[in-house]
């Protein structure tokens, strides 16, 4: 099976905070990292569920700095722009998650 080690984990953090402005949490660092490891040629779909403000010191060991104050407005944002709310309104419908990825192709 596939793993990564904590440096991965903070090698991936920086990357798309640097390459892509996005600030990831750890668990969504080793799933993207996994992912790539894999060099899976298919779509592939990473569910994020972590807030990156719940794991100040690994965000911190990226050489990344919080504002700690922007937390909560930041998740609002996030949860404001889910295309499809039902997902996270209710218990994840796999056929619902099917037809969304479907969409994307």
């Amino acid at each position: 099976g596939l793993y990564t080690t904590n440096e991965e984990i903070i090698q991936r953090i920086k990357e798309e905070n640097n390459n892509h402005n996005y600030l990831i949490d750890p668990h969504t660092a080793v799933a993207y990292d996994c992912y790539k490891k894999a060099n899976n040629k298919n779509y592939t779909l990473i569910v994020s569920t972590a807030s990156p403000y719940k794991f100040e010191n690994a965000i911190s060991n990226a050489s990344i700095k919080l504002d700690m104050n922007k937390a909560t407005s930041n998740l609002k944002d996030v949860y404001d722009s889910i295309i499809d709310k039902e997902i996270l309104d209710n218990i994840v419908d796999e056929e619902k998650v099917k037809e969304i990825v479907s969409c994307l192709k």
